[in-house]
């Protein structure tokens, strides 16, 4: 903290502040309000992260283990060869 930063303080309900507590584990309150800034802002400029369709990833899952059963040789539970041509 700068020196000229001064400190102040906030009002917030108990509730709220017991659940900051449990969250916080071994910072103190300033710093871990300080991280959930940085996250808040990075996320209003980044925007958030699209969460894939759950049937694209259905797809997605079902050609890779097509592509594996056609081009992974398994012996013994182990791999003994791969056709990356395949």
């Amino acid at each position: 903290m700068e020196n000229n930063d001064r400190m102040t303080t906030i009002q917030i309900r108990s509730s709220t502040r017991d659940r900051l507590y449990r969250l916080k584990f071994r910072k103190t309150y300033d710093e871990y309000l300080g991280e959930l800034i940085d996250i808040a802002e990075r996320l209003e400029r980044d925007g958030e992260k699209k969460r894939r369709d759950p049937k694209k990833l259905k797809a997605m899952i079902k050609a890779s283990r097509d592509w594996a059963r056609k081009n992974v040789v398994w012996e013994n539970g182990m791999i003994v060869e791969v056709d990356l041509n395949g």
